[in-house]
C-alpha cells in the first residue's frame, strides 16, 4: 500500500476515519464538499486510453481545470439567476466530472440529464425543472445550449462563494412525464457516511491490487447508481476512475485488462450477458467441461469461509479468460439478478454482491456477507447505517431515512421529502434482518381467476434452450387485458417446439390455466439505451405494434424471413444505404458495392449480435442476405 494516496494515513481504516471527521466537521454545503472531495491532489482520478497512451489526471490537476472553468461557466451564465438549473447532458467522462462541480460552485443547480431517454422526456425535464440553460457534448435542446467543449479554462479560477443548494436526479420517466429528485449536500454527505459502514463490515470491497482500486466507469454518472455508488463513494475517498469508451464486450474486456481495474459496479445486464457467454464458451468444450465447472460451484458453495481461496485455486482459468486477476468487488443493482449469476461469479472467485437503490432514495442496501451461500441467495443485504425499512400490509417496502432526496418534483409540484416514509412501489420479503425484492407492484398481471401473478417469481423459472429472455407481461391489445408471455427467442428457433416446451413448464408451476397466451419475437425486449427490463413499456411497445412477432414457423407477419431482414439491415447500415435498397439475394460486393473492409466489418457485428463465429474465410459463399441467413439459422442452432 502506498502512504501518499491514503491522505498520509498509514491504514485504510484510518485514512477513511479521517475523512469523515472531516466531513463531520464541514457545512452541508456543495462548497463546502468540494475541497474534501479532492482534497488528496497526488492521486490519480481518472485513466483513459488514447490510442497505445494511458492518460491519467490526479485530483488536484483535476480541482485546478474546475475552478478556471467554472470562472468561464460563470460568465456564460452570468444572466440566469443565482440557484438556476442548468441542464447536463453528457455521457461519462472527465469532462462530465468537472462541469458538474462547475454548475455547482457557479451558484447553480444541475440537471443530470438522462441522455438515453427519449428527447420529448429529456425535453420534459426541462420543463419541470424550469431549467435556464443546458450544458451539452452534442444535441442542442429547447433551452439555452452550450457546448461542453466550447466551455475552457478561464485565464484566473474562480473564488467559490456560495454553491448550488441541490443537484437533481431524473427517475426513468416511463410515463413520459419524468421525476426529478432533489438532493442537498446534506443527503449525499449521509450516503458518503453510509459507504464507511460497508467499508469497516466488507474487507473485500476495500482491497488494492497492486496498490491501486480502480473503479470501472460502467455506470452512467447521470443516474443514482452512477452518482452515489461509483462517483461519490469512490471519488471522496480519492480513488481511480477508469474510462469505458463504449459497452461492446471488446471494449469493455480490453479496458478492464489493460487498466486493471479491480471494482466494477453495474447492473443484471452486464452479469447476464458475461455470464451466457462464458457458459456458452465453456459448453463449447464439451460435456465433461461443463460438468467440471458445475462440481467446482458445487464444492466452492460448500466451503463456507474457506470458499473464496477454494474458488481462486480452482477456476484461475475462467477468470484469466474473462476480466484478469485484478478484480476485488463488484455489486449489481438496479433490478432482478438471478442466484444462478450470482453463484456463478462469487464461485469462480469474483464477489459480486447485490444492492438496492432507487432514483428518489439513493443507495439503501447492498449485501456484505462474507460467505458464499448470503451473496448468492439473491437478498440485497440489510439496509444501510442511515436507512430504515419496514413492510406494508400489502409487501410493499416502505423505505425512510436522511439520505433520501430532500423533495420530489412531480407534475409541477413540490413533495417534501424529509422526515417522510417513501413508498417505493417495490415488493420485498424480509428474513432474519436481510431483505429479498420480489418484483414491482405496477408489474403484477392479474390472472382469469382474480389472483395476482408476479413477474419477478415466475420467469426465472422459465429459463431453458432456445429462450434467451422471457417476461410475463398483461397483452393491452385485449380488453380487459389478460396474461401474456412474451419470450425473445433466436431467429432461428423452432417456435412450436418451445410453445410445447413453455407450456409443460407453466403446468409444471401451476400456471397452465393462468397464462394460456405465449408469442415470440426475435428482437431482445430491452432497448440498447435501457440498462433494465421495463415489463411496463414492453407493453405499451407490443400495443402499439412495436414488437414484430414471429408465427408458428419463426417468421415474422407477412412471411419474411427475419434473419435476412435483420442481415440487410446491418448490411444498409454499413453501407450507408436504406434496407428496402437491398434484397434478400443482393450481392455484397457485386450489388451492394461493398469492399473487403466493409465485409470484414460486417463479419465482425454479425459475430457480435447473434453471438456465432462468422469467418471472413468465406467471403466468396457468404456474400448475401439470404445465405447469410441460412449460415446463422444453422449456427444459431448448434449453439442452442
Amino acid at each position: 500500500m502506498i502512504r501518499s494516496t491514503l491522505g498520509g494515513q498509514r491504514t485504510i481504516k484510518g485514512f477513511v476515519s479521517a475523512k469523515l471527521a472531516a466531513l463531520q466537521r464541514s457545512e452541508p454545503t456543495f462548497s463546502a464538499l468540494f475541497p474534501l472531495m479532492f482534497s488528496e491532489e497526488s492521486n490519480v482520478m481518472y485513466e483513459r486510453s488514447e490510442g497505445y497512451r494511458i492518460v491519467k489526471t490526479t485530483y488536484g490537476e483535476c480541482r485546478r481545470r474546475i475552478l478556471r472553468r467554472a470562472a468561464a461557466l460563470s460568465a456564460l451564465l452570468a444572466d440566469t439567476p443565482e440557484n438556476a438549473v442548468v441542464g447536463l447532458a453528457m455521457k461519462n467522462s472527465l469532462s462530465w466530472i468537472e462541469l458538474f462541480w462547475c454548475i455547482l460552485l457557479c451558484g447553480r443547480q444541475p440537471l443530470l440529464m438522462n441522455i438515453t431517454l427519449d428527447p420529448a422526456v429529456q425535453e420534459a425535464a426541462l420543463r419541470e425543472g424550469n431549467a435556464a440553460a443546458v450544458i451539452s457534448d452534442g444535441p442542442a435542446y429547447s433551452v439555452r445550449t452550450l457546448q461542453a467543449d466550447a466551455i475552457a479554462e478561464a485565464d484566473a479560477p474562480l473564488t467559490p462563494g456560495v454553491s448550488g443548494t441541490c443537484l437533481f436526479v431524473m427517475s426513468s420517466g416511463t410515463t413520459g412525464q419524468p421525476k426529478l429528485c432533489a438532493y442537498s449536500a446534506a443527503e449525499i454527505a449521509s450516503q458518503i457516511a453510509d459507504s464507511s459502514a460497508i467499508i469497516r463490515s466488507c474487507p473485500q470491497i476495500k482491497r488494492h491490487w497492486h496498490s491501486a482500486l480502480k473503479l470501472l466507469t460502467f455506470l452512467p454518472f447521470y443516474h443514482i447508481f452512477g452518482l452515489v455508488a461509483v462517483y461519490f463513494w469512490f471519488g471522496f475517498f480519492s480513488r481511480t476512475f477508469v474510462h469505458l469508451q463504449d459497452l461492446s464486450p471488446q471494449t469493455l474486456l480490453n479496458t478492464i485488462r489493460r487498466h486493471e481495474v479491480t471494482h466494477i459496479f453495474a447492473v443484471p445486464m452486464l452479469w447476464n450477458t458475461v455470464y451466457r457467454q462464458a457458459s456458452r464458451e465453456i459448453k463449447g468444450r464439451g460435456e465433461a467441461t461443463w460438468a467440471k465447472l458445475q462440481k467446482g460451484l458445487g464444492l466452492v458453495s460448500r466451503a463456507g469461509l474457506l470458499a473464496r481461496p477454494l474458488s481462486r485455486l480452482l477456476f484461475g482459468e475462467v477468470r484469466r479468460s474473462l476480466f484478469g486477476p485484478s478484480i476485488r468487488f463488484m455489486i449489481t443493482g438496479g433490478s432482478e439478478i438471478s442466484p444462478e449469476v450470482l453463484r456463478f461469479f462469487n464461485g469462480i472467485g469474483y464477489p459480486l454482491s447485490n444492492g438496492y437503490g432507487m432514483s428518489e432514495t439513493g443507495i439503501t442496501a447492498v449485501e456484505l456477507s462474507p460467505r458464499f451461500r448470503p451473496k448468492t441467495d439473491g437478498a440485497v443485504g440489510t439496509p444501510l447505517r442511515s436507512i430504515t425499512y419496514r413492510l406494508a400490509e400489502d409487501g410493499e417496502l416502505l423505505v425512510s431515512g436522511p439520505s433520501m432526496a430532500r423533495y420530489l418534483l412531480i407534475d409541477g409540484e413540490r413533495r417534501d421529502m424529509r422526515g417522510a416514509v417513501f413508498a417505493t412501489g417495490d415488493l420485498a420479503r424480509e428474513e432474519k434482518g436481510r431483505y429479498f425484492m420480489l418484483g414491482r407492484k405496477d408489474d403484477l398481471v392479474i390472472g382469469p381467476s382474480g389472483e395476482n401473478l408476479n413477474p419477478a417469481l415466475i420467469e426465472p423459472g422459465l429459463s431453458m434452450p432456445g429462450v434467451r429472455e422471457a417476461v410475463l407481461i398483461a397483452d393491452r391489445r385485449t380488453a380487459p387485458p389478460v396474461p401474456l408471455l412474451l419470450a425473445c427467442v433466436s431467429p432461428a428457433a423452432d417456435t412450436a417446439s418451445l410453445r410445447e416446451a413453455l407450456t409443460r413448464r407453466l403446468a409444471g408451476m401451476n400456471l397452465a390455466g393462468q397464462i394460456t397466451r405465449i408469442a415470440f419475437t426475435d428482437r431482445s425486449l430491452m432497448r440498447e439505451d435501457e440498462f433494465k427490463l421495463n415489463r411496463t413499456a414492453i407493453a405499451k411497445r407490443l400495443a402499439a405494434g412495436e414488437i414484430a412477432l414471429l408465427d408458428e414457423a419463426g417468421r415474422e407477419a407477412g412471411g419474411a424471413d427475419p434473419l435476412a431482414r435483420r442481415v440487410r439491415e446491418i448490411m444498409a447500415r454499413l453501407l450507408g444505404k436504406a434496407p428496402e435498397d437491398l434484397r434478400d439475394d443482393s450481392d455484397f460486393f457485386t450489388d451492394a458495392g461493398g469492399t473487403s473492409l466493409d465485409y470484414f466489418a460486417l463479419t465482425t457485428e454479425l459475430q457480435d449480435t447473434f453471438d456465432v463465429p462468422v469467418p471472413v474465410s468465406q467471403s466468396a459463399q457468404l456474400t448475401t442476405p439470404a445465405r447469410f441467413s441460412a449460415y446463422l439459422r444453422e449456427a444459431l442452432k448448434a449453439h442452442d
